[in-house]
């Protein structure tokens, strides 16, 4: 079993969006979230680190299996973003640590980013705990035409949040697709108030603009563009 242990700077914040990026292979999820931290700049506010002997070597310094917690308050409301180079094998321990932060926090809602196989390049979504009524995390979605899946199986931590009979919201981005990337991109950059504009010509989304597959990303780009976020995996 993994030990994980909670370092937090603050809880101070009041009814926060949790936004949660599931580190995967593909490393999709965290490129997405990579890129709105890098424009966004938050404030690190903690640490999940887990107790693994493993270590990721650059350069000159070394960096633990962990998950950077974030906070950045988008007009009035607050938002609390998860994002790390690892996911715990039991999902299910991992799903509680968050869920007691949840608790913790007093937080509205979490918004899981993820990836899905899938023959098409389109992006879903699935909510639950939320009537199906146009709030703006609806209408966010929603105005990017990702559709939100009727019957199907969802697993990882996304599931196990479900559970909790909590607000979930899971962002499906197809993987290697770069259509259901953008979208599921733009319609974060609406609910956080983004201009789109703004960050499209960053290096790393003109780089996936430039490609099909957005998981053949030259690491090299990866590390110049957003070496202050934690975008790598392991595990």
């Amino acid at each position: 079993m993994e030990k994980a242990s909670i370092k937090l700077k603050t809880t101070k914040v009041k009814s926060p969006l949790f936004i949660l990026s599931v580190p995967t292979k593909q490393n999709i999820p965290n490129i997405m979230l990579g890129t709105l931290l890098e424009y966004l700049n938050p404030s690190l506010i903690g640490k999940i680190e887990f107790d693994l002997p493993i270590a990721i070597i650059n350069r000159n310094y070394v960096e633990f299996p962990s998950i950077d917690i974030y906070h950045k308050k988008i007009g009035k409301q607050d938002v609390v973003f998860f994002i790390g180079n690892h996911m715990p094998k039991n999902v299910n321990e991992f799903a509680e640590i968050i869920h007691s932060l949840f608790k913790k926090m007093k937080a509205k809602e979490i918004i899981v980013l993820t990836e899905i196989a899938s023959r098409d390049d389109l992006a879903l979504y699935f909510r639950y705990g939320k009537k199906r009524r146009k709030d703006k995390i609806a209408e966010a979605i929603e105005s990017e035409n990702i559709k939100h899946i009727q019957q199907g199986i969802i697993s990882g931590v996304g599931a196990s949040l479900l559970k909790y009979n909590i607000p979930v919201t899971i962002l499906f981005t197809r993987r290697n697709g770069k259509r259901s990337f953008m979208n599921n991109l733009k319609a974060l950059t609406k609910l956080l108030n983004i201009n789109f504009n703004k960050i499209q010509h960053m290096p790393l989304l003109a780089e996936i603009n430039r490609k099909r597959d957005v998981s053949k990303i030259p690491k090299k780009e990866l590390k110049k563009d957003l070496n202050r976020i934690k975008i790598g995996y392991i595990g």
